[in-house]
């Protein structure tokens, strides 16, 4: 979506470009004949920067009128040409420069691949308070504004990003000619079948990687993170739904991303927090390279679930936080993993899952659970299945789950008192820490806690606390 928002700023070049066509003098009233003089001084110029079109003329003498523009833009490949059916704009030649072109309007804009003629963006028209141009240093003139609107949007028949539709499209706070914030109004794509809605989309681009025109590496950095990503400060969206093949119309009513770079221009801390109908996204602390996503709800009350990820990266020791981590259901359960790993390669982020797998080593481990109700009803669906009271059914399953802990594991008796206490008495909450001893490769601790626990329990310090 970067190349159409960058190059339907295009737009602002023509008009800004236009302003080349007279060079008036300031405070005085509109003079007709002189425009006319310096627009046709002014063609060979605009043509020299790319900029043609059809016929010009003036109405009511000082309303600029131009058919059938072209504008072309060579860089960055591929070639790019945007065409505009009809602009306009009133001269006022009073006060400063940026009162000089008011009210712009344009009709039928097309942006399109230079070579191919593919149609990759199509708007109904633009509009804006005023255009002007201003002279930077080094770069020549850059069209400077306020605000620059594009109007009933849609993708081309053959546009690479699929089908496309959007309300509006507004540009505002430049810099160098180029938007810092782009705010997308009632949008749809869609391609094969699969679908993105959203009432509105709003991205704020980092100030200084846009001077200039400069773009940010799309290539991953040394961190894993693609350098584009950093290239925005933010993007927050409103009542975005998705429909795919995996995901069947799921909303989310607030969508925020945020991210920070460090003295290589990367992006090295990621902020995702999105809500649900329920309203329960949440505010996330910042760090060092770190990607969060909060609680997202998924289906209506009851068994509304949350659930959150958060996973801290120290590219300096190679260590990795996962957690807090949470997954609950209402009135179920509500369970939460935290723990701490070792050996991540940071230099290699893209490398072999596989073996980054296998590099990692395990620390510790908490696990936070809380019973809101699972249990209970667990409890009275199992006697009834088994056709016998519950508290027999009870007893039986904390006779079983003691000799396991106790017997085979080699837990201590009072740890298995806290575990057999949830069905003794259910609506507890507990922690369960697991801390090796040595820290040791994440799949062969996965492998020992399912096939040799008593292995794990000799080898770690296990506490464990109720509530």
């Amino acid at each position: 979506m970067k190349r159409p928002i960058l190059y339907a700023a295009g737009a602002l070049v023509i008009g800004g470009g236009l302003y080349g066509v007279y060079h008036l003098t300031m405070n005085t009233g509109p003079d007709p004949d002189r425009i006319r003089e310096e627009v046709n001084k002014a063609i060979p110029e605009l043509e020299e920067q790319g900029i043609t079109f059809a016929d010009w003329e003036l109405q009511d003498d000082n309303i600029l009128v131009f058919t059938d523009l072209e504008t072309r833009f060579d860089a960055p490949e591929p070639p790019m040409l945007l065409t505009v059916e009809e602009a306009r704009m009133t001269v006022t030649m009073e006060g400063a420069l940026r009162n000089r072109m008011n009210d712009f309007q344009a009709s039928g804009l097309e942006l399109s691949d230079a070579d191919s003629g593919t149609v990759g963006l199509k708007a109904a028209s633009a509009s804006a308070p005023w255009i002007g141009l201003e002279d930077i240093e080094g770069k020549g003139m850059r069209p400077n504004y306020d605000q620059v609107v594009l109007h009933d949007l849609s993708g081309g028949e053959d546009a690479p990003a699929g089908e496309m539709t959007l309300e509006s499209m507004t540009f505002s706070e430049p810099r160098d000619g180029l938007p810092r914030l782009t705010v997308l109004k009632e949008g749809k794509f869609a391609e094969d079948g699969e679908s993105l809605t959203f009432e509105s989309l709003e991205v704020a681009v980092r100030p200084e990687l846009i001077e200039g025109y400069s773009q940010p590496d799309y290539a991953p950095s040394e961190s894993g993170v693609p350098e584009l990503l950093g290239s925005f400060e933010t993007i927050t969206a409103a009542n975005v739904t998705l429909d795919t093949d995996d995901i069947d119309n799921e909303t989310i009513d607030d969508l925020a991303i945020e991210t920070a770079l460090d003295d290589e221009d990367y992006a090295n801390f990621l902020k995702i927090t999105a809500s649900g109908e329920e309203g329960l996204g949440e505010s996330l602390e910042e760090g060092t390279d770190e990607y969060k996503i909060a609680q997202i709800v998924v289906g209506p009350e009851p068994g509304t679930s949350e659930m959150s990820l958060s996973v801290s990266l120290d590219r300096t020791q190679g260590t990795m936080k996962v957690g807090p981590t949470r997954f609950a259901i209402s009135d179920s359960f509500d369970i939460g993993l935290t723990g701490n790993l070792e050996g991540i390669a940071m230099d290699d982020l893209s490398g072999d899952p596989e073996q980054q797998l296998e590099n990692l080593m395990l620390r510790d481990l908490s696990l936070d659970v809380a019973d809101q109700g699972i249990i209970d009803r667990y409890l009275d669906f199992a006697a009834e299945e088994e056709g016998m009271p519950r508290k027999e059914l009870e007893t039986m399953m904390v006779t079983g789950m003691t000799r396991t802990f106790q017997g085979s594991i080699g837990l201590e008796p009072e740890q298995v008192e806290a575990l057999t206490s949830f069905i003794r008495t259910p609506g507890q909450s507990g922690t369960l820490t697991i801390t090796l001893n040595e820290p040791a490769p994440l799949v062969q601790v996965a492998l020992a806690a399912a096939m040799f626990p008593r292995k794990l329990v000799e080898n770690a310090d296990i506490q464990i606390a109720i509530d």
